[in-house]
């Protein structure tokens, strides 16, 4: 996990635009990373304690919407990094239970991923 983690970071390091306030928190590429988090996350964090984890990629975020945004309340900040958690947990924890349920094919569920969240 700590490996994962620190790519998914590295990663949001070289590419996320930090002129937006509010840049995504894309899967693409870093699918595993998600799904260990959300599972990690399934138990209200007892498994993330038990690591002494400190969430670290929304630490990591929040400081760098505040530092490049300075003028945005850090409620909104931390309001975005939960939108995107919690979009992207039940994603990537459900899309192939959804994609199961209604019977879509994969050109289908990646067509409704983009619609959802702008990825699949």
């Amino acid at each position: 996990m700590n490996e994962l983690t620190s790519a998914y970071i590295e990663w949001r390091e070289k590419t996320v635009d930090r002129s937006e306030a509010f840049p995504p928190m894309p899967i693409d590429g870093h699918e595993l990373w998600w799904r260990a988090a959300a599972n990690f996350s399934a138990d209200s964090g007892r498994s993330y304690a038990a690591m002494g984890w400190t969430y670290p990629v929304m630490t990591y975020e929040l400081d760098a919407i505040l530092r490049s945004h300075p003028e945005v309340p850090e409620i909104e900040a931390k309001a975005h990094i939960m939108r995107e958690i919690c979009l992207n947990f039940g994603w990537v924890m459900f899309k192939e239970t959804v994609q199961s349920g209604f019977h879509l094919n994969k050109e289908e569920i990646d067509r409704i991923g983009r619609e959802i969240i702008g990825r699949s």
